[in-house]
């Protein structure tokens, strides 16, 4: 996606005051580590006690707090925590290989024309992920995939393994 804002995104942000606001927003992609298919996508916003719905789909708020790490010759790292109420991330945690391998995408969105496309949109997967029961307090560390580990291509042969048995 491109990095550049829209003309009337850069004149508002640059406002002193302004009525629009721009949210940051998640969607969490639960993985059957097993099977590889996506299992459910949960949505996030941080938005006060507001939920929101953006392009059909609703948003839950909750508070959660980001940090963006780059090194020289390293893929970037988005540390992120985030306040599990009512324990459902958590519980998905617990099912599937504690949440290690979830993808997450990171957008935001200007609340002055919600039907616009995002502003800006990464793609992270979990790399590291942990859960306190006693406050309920969930961290994701995220990185990119670095492109020079990728498998290309995806399915390889071998003369003492068939991958379609």
């Amino acid at each position: 996606m491109a990095r550049h804002h829209s003309v009337a995104t850069v004149i508002d942000k640059n406002k002193i005051a302004s009525l629009e606001a721009f949210i940051p927003m998640l969607e969490i992609e639960v993985i059957d580590h097993k099977t590889g298919n996506l299992v459910e996508i949960l949505r996030i916003c941080r938005n006060g006690n507001h939920d929101i719905t953006y392009q059909g789909n609703l948003y839950a708020s909750t508070d959660f707090d980001l940090s963006y790490k780059t090194e020289v010759d390293q893929p970037g790292e988005v540390s992120l925590s985030f306040f599990d109420r009512t324990g459902v991330i958590a519980r998905y945690m617990q099912m599937y290989r504690g949440g290690v391998g979830f993808g997450v995408t990171l957008f935001f969105v200007n609340t002055g024309n919600m039907d616009q496309p995002p502003e800006f949109k990464e793609r992270y997967s979990v790399s590291k992920a942990s859960a306190r029961s006693t406050d309920y307090t969930v961290s994701f560390t995220l990185g990119m995939e670095n492109p020079l580990s990728m498998r290309i291509p995806r399915r390889t042969q071998s003369k003492d393994r068939c991958q379609w048995r």
